[in-house]
């Protein structure tokens, strides 16, 4: 997954286990369901959003805390 980028992507059924995201952009990505145990390069990835609700009810982050949710569901997963 090194250097893609994703623009309001659904990840809700994605496992991603031990993923590279090194020098990917995610932008307004649904990752609720997702399963991202082990991901890798977050702190070298761009960030800007990402979705931690549904389609139907949709909750953004963004920017730091964006990353800091990313990166604790990678650990917890």
């Amino acid at each position: 997954m090194i250097g893609s980028g994703f623009y309001d992507a659904d990840f809700r059924k994605a496992i991603l286990i031990n993923a590279d995201v090194s020098s990917t952009t995610f932008e307004g990505v649904l990752i609720n369901g997702a399963k991202l145990s082990g991901v890798k390069g977050i702190l070298e990835a761009t960030i800007k959003s990402i979705d931690v609700g549904t389609r139907e009810n949709p909750i953004i982050i963004e920017g730091n805390q964006a990353v800091q949710c990313l990166l604790s569901r990678s650990l917890l997963d």
